[in-house]
């Protein structure tokens, strides 16, 4: 028998390989929901960021000299709104689902953003030269599906320019020098060719003047009353198609170049709108006097319609070659014939033509271009503040499961030691990881002492003892299915109210999470942080603000905990099946990043963010309230840093002698008036600041920082291109850096850094580094950025810098970790 015809086949084996293409096909399905919904959402944000553009520059240009930069801004806005978009004032916080930022900014006929004046922020009046107006809009989109592999959001962002753009219908190639205007109406040379009421009609029933205009034939801008024919491209040489009907300016138009003027050097942007007449241009003129039976024929009909013909306004010419000049464009006006022989033209002015709103695509810029840029910080300070008054503190207990394990995560079961918490944690003991570990149920670590919540009873103990005469507390102790905690999932004690009497507390502190028998050191449940934190704004609400001789409690919150918020406001456990589905149930609980931050896809706030916010609104709530946050164990900090009132008051308990230390160290700036932390909204108004050097950090002679650029490699830019001052410019009141053209970088990939050194209202001076957005609302001291080929100026403007006080950075000396 040839073993080449047997086969050897199992029965189910195709199962698996279904199973797998039912899941490929349904992970495909979801990827073209959320890619379709992702495209979709950025063809509405295109459509609405074009619209705003251009709803600003018509804005601008109607109001003329009376339009505010409110006006202009409130224009834009509302256009957004218009088509369904939320713009949120949020320039480096994190975006909620559905709202959008916008950036837009004033951009002058030179191509250049006007630095410090961002549209709705402009110090002052508008910019006089406005030529552009610029929008950058951005947000994220929730995805649906993709939040299985991890990605929560795809981004969404456009640009759109909004310009004055010259009209392209009835502009007819007639050249007139502006030499023969005065104002809004032609000028009377005294020679006889001008008429003081030569044009009447329905709308200018009073009357025009007019001027009779003699064809140029040789040397231009000789002759005293002469005019010349031109043509939009430097091959045409017919004149009626350009003089018939509408024009035929919009089926093409080309710019003199090079830049003809030998007198006069070409600005670096010439043309700066290629094949588009803008002012600056240089235009052909068609040599001759091209006037031939369909020329008559136009222009008679311009004339018996009373056309309003618009015709470029030239300042002067130089020849080209030969017989060809170059006329120099200023602006466009608006005229009326009203005669016509073989020779000359007679004209009625009758002002500016109206200029109309359009979009615009910047032109490649290959060349080197400058930069520009301008940079807030966050103002942060401390004081010592007024003789220490009565502390009322609210000690904010995590009683959850893991908090009956050994500070690296050691659980009991059954009498075996195993690493309960997370196979990454530091194991000095080297035990086997279980996943079956419930905390107090099943998995209390064997000896009392050593357990996080006997270390940290004990601990508050001692702030129990270090309590001044007319101090009060409570203990609010949170946790998931403990049923002497109650639905709620927080519950204060003592549960009679705040007190100061010792004993009474120190009873209070034992009964805090007790769930069975009478045993203080065992505890069970999940991590209902946000829960804790929002019954902790409730019994704010309700306690008093002043003790009972007559002074105004100081209000300290200590929010301590061993581990992940894992659940929601509503008390259900987030196990993250939606976005962490490839985790066990286990692994999403206790994974902070993404599978509890974030925002669920009906609008619910995940875990984390949610205790976020209620801290947040704790802290707004209660002005001069302290809010400390103790991590324990190797707990991970996400989010905890923004839970505290500044990221210096995040203290990390790594080991269990750690934890009075840092309670002890918090009594003594509550009670002691050691220092107090205060902040204030970005500023870059450092006028009336000196330059001021500190370690590590200079400063310029006239200056108060540093930006530093890097190239994709890495490395400084060199000749001075990569270490550049930041100075306060005066004349648009903000801190401001540049890199000028002539020394200008090339389109391309690029870091950069930036530090500045402010002076608090508590007289020090303190480094800012750490760079915060939208983006990352944590911030890092540097982020990446990008020069692209395309610009309409010389000078690249950045995204607005903000810098805020490293995490490690705190404003008192005594607020760094210990």
């Amino acid at each position: 028998m040839n073993r080449r015809f047997m086969s050897n086949k199992s029965k189910g084996q195709s199962i698996p390989l279904i199973a797998l293409i039912i899941v490929i096909l349904f992970a495909m399905v979801g990827l073209s929901v959320d890619v379709g919904n992702t495209y979709a959402q950025q063809r509405n944000l295109v459509r609405s960021t074009n619209a705003a553009a251009m709803s600003g520059m018509e804005t601008y240009i109607r109001g003329g000299e009376f339009v505010s930069d409110s006006d202009v801004a409130d224009a834009i806005v509302k256009s957004f709104a218009s088509n369904g978009i939320t713009i949120v004032n949020k320039p480096a916080d994190e975006l909620l689902p559905g709202e959008r930022r916008m950036v837009a900014r004033y951009i002058g006929s030179d191509g250049n953003a006007h630095l410090g004046c961002p549209v709705g922020q402009c110090l002052g009046d508008i910019p006089d030269d406005v030529s552009y107006i610029e929008i950058n809009t951005e947000g994220l989109v929730d995805t649906y599906f993709a939040s299985v592999v991890g990605r929560q959001s795809l981004p969404v962002n456009t640009t759109a320019y909004a310009a004055t753009c010259l009209p392209n219908d009835n502009v007819y190639p007639i050249a007139i020098y502006e030499k023969y205007i005065e104002g809004t109406r032609f000028s009377d040379p005294g020679d006889g060719t001008y008429k003081s009421n030569g044009f009447t009609s329905a709308e200018y029933p009073t009357g025009l003047p007019t001027r009779k205009l003699f064809i140029e034939t040789r040397n231009p801008g000789n002759m005293p009353n002469g005019f010349s024919w031109l043509k939009w491209t430097k091959t045409q040489q017919r004149l009626a198609p350009m003089l018939s009907g509408f024009g035929n300016l919009k089926d093409g138009f080309e710019e003199v170049t090079p830049w003809p003027d030998p007198n006069v050097p070409q600005p670096d942007n010439y043309p700066l709108t290629p094949g588009e007449i803008s002012p600056n241009d240089w235009l052909y003129n068609l040599p001759g006097n091209h006037y031939g039976s369909q020329e008559r024929t136009a222009i008679r009909g311009h004339i018996a319609n009373q056309t309003q013909m618009i015709l470029p306004i030239i300042s002067k010419s130089v020849r080209v070659q030969g017989s060809q000049y170059g006329y120099q464009f200023t602006r466009l006006g608006l005229f009326f014939m009203v005669d016509h022989g073989n020779n000359y033209i007679e004209l009625a002015y009758a002002g500016p033509a109206k200029q109309t709103v359009c979009l615009r695509t910047p032109p490649d810029r290959p060349t080197d271009v400058g930069l520009q840029g301008d940079v807030f910080v966050k103002p942060r300070w401390s004081d010592d503040g007024p003789p220490r008054p009565p502390i009322h503190y609210q000690v904010v207990l995590d009683v959850s499961g893991s908090m009956s394990w050994e500070f690296s995560g050691y659980g009991t079961i059954s009498g075996r030691n195993y690493m309960c918490e997370n196979p990454d944690n530091p194991n000095p003991l080297g035990l086997s990881y279980s996943d079956k570990c419930q905390g107090g149920p099943n998995s209390a670590w064997r000896t009392v002492e050593e357990r996080r919540i006997y270390i940290a009873k004990q601990a508050i103990n001692e702030l129990v003892d270090l309590m001044d005469t007319g101090d009060v507390m409570r203990v609010i102790a949170y946790s998931s299915g403990n049923p002497r905690i109650g639905s709620a999932n927080a519950k204060a004690y003592p549960t009679d109210g705040l007190t100061g009497d010792k004993t009474k507390l120190k009873d209070a502190v034992r009964q805090a999470g007790i769930w069975t028998g009478n045993d203080p050191y065992n505890t069970r449940g999940g991590t209902p942080g946000a829960q804790g934190m929002r019954s902790t704004g409730q019994l704010l609400e309700q306690a008093p603000d002043k003790a009972p001789d007559g002074r105004e409690y100081k209000e300290v919150i200590i929010y301590l905990t061993d581990g992940v918020a894992n659940v929601f406001l509503n008390g259900q456990t987030n196990t993250a099946r939606d976005i962490c589905g490839s985790m066990s149930t286990s692994q999403a609980i206790n994974t902070p990043n993404p599978c509890q931050l974030g925002v669920t896809n009906n609008g619910t706030l995940r875990p984390i963010t949610a205790l976020i916010n209620e801290a947040t609104k704790i802290r707004q709530s209660n002005s001069g309230m302290d809010l400390y946050v103790i991590a324990i164990g190797p707990a991970d900090d996400t989010g905890l840093g923004q839970v505290a009132s500044q990221p210096s008051m995040l203290y990390h308990a790594n080991s269990p002698d750690m934890v009075d230390d840092i309670f002890r160290l918090i009594n003594n700036q509550a009670e002691n008036r050691i220092c107090r932390a205060h902040d204030a909204d970005f500023t870059s108004d450092l006028s009336g600041q000196s330059s001021t050097g500190l370690p590590g950090f200079p400063a310029p002679a006239d200056g108060h920082g540093y930006v530093t650029i890097r190239d994709a490699a890495g490395s400084v830019l060199p000749d001075g291109q990569g270490r550049l001052p930041i100075q306060y410019d005066p004349a648009i009141g903000k801190l401001v850096y540049r890199i000028p053209p002539e020394v200008g970088i090339a389109p391309g990939d690029y870091s950069i850094e930036a530090y500045v050194n402010y002076e608090g209202p508590d007289g020090n001076a303190r480094t800012y580094r750490w760079m915060v957005s939208i983006d990352d609302p944590d911030g890092k001291t540097s982020r990446s950025f990008s020069v692209p080929p395309n610009a309409f100026g010389n000078t690249y403007t950045m995204n607005t810098i903000f810098l805020d006080l490293a995490p490690d950075d705190g404003v008192c000396a005594t607020a760094a970790n210990p």
